[in-house]
C-alpha cells in the first residue's frame, strides 16, 4: 500500500483496509444519493397518488381514518 486506503471485494462484501493512523469517520465515506422527481412536487397527479398512498398505510397499520364530522360531538368543543 502507497499509503491510501483499498477497497477489496470479496463474496459480495465491500472492505476498506486503510493505513494506521489515518482516522476518518463513517459520515466522511457515505455517498449520496441521488433522487429524481419525475414531475416535482407540484404535479397534482402525484401529490393525490402520495395522499392515497399514505392513508393505505395509516388505514393498515391503524385501521381507518376517523371522519372529523363524526368525531365532533364528541369532545363537547365546537372548533
Amino acid at each position: 500500500m502507497a499509503g491510501s486506503e483499498v477497497w477489496v471485494t470479496h463474496k459480495g462484501r465491500r472492505f476498506r483496509i486503510a493505513p494506521e493512523g489515518q482516522s476518518t469517520s463513517r459520515l466522511s465515506r457515505i455517498t449520496p444519493l441521488a433522487v429524481v422527481s419525475a414531475g416535482g412536487l407540484d404535479d397534482a397527479a402525484m401529490k393525490a397518488e402520495m395522499v392515497r398512498g399514505w392513508e393505505k398505510d395509516w388505514e393498515r397499520d391503524f385501521g381507518p381514518a376517523a371522519d372529523p364530522e363524526s368525531e365532533r360531538g364528541k369532545t363537547g368543543i365546537e372548533p
